[in-house]
């Protein structure tokens, strides 16, 4: 019987930790579409809505490259520093 109640105790566990990630998640895209709609950049197409942004495609090898012209773009852009994250 007390095993029972362990396993019963661990699955519950188990099921919250995945609704709070799954809440955690949901959470992480609405920040995403709302910096989007404020900045008018959408990730996750080909950028090929991004035309005119001047933003590079990620390559990890270059990405110190990637990152300086990232800050200049957002910073002519007078986009909030606090939204670079999502964006990058």
């Amino acid at each position: 019987m007390e095993k029972l109640k362990l396993e019963f105790e661990f699955k519950k566990m188990q099921l919250e930790a995945e609704r709070e990630k799954i809440q955690a998640d949901k959470e992480v895209e609405l920040r995403k579409l709302e910096v989007e709609e404020r900045t008018g950049i959408r990730r996750g197409n080909g950028d090929k809505d991004n035309k005119g942004c001047n933003l590079p495609e990620f390559v990890e090898e270059e990405a110190e490259d990637v990152f300086i012209q990232f800050e200049k773009v957002a910073t002519i852009k007078k986009w909030d520093k606090s939204d670079w994250a999502i964006l990058v």
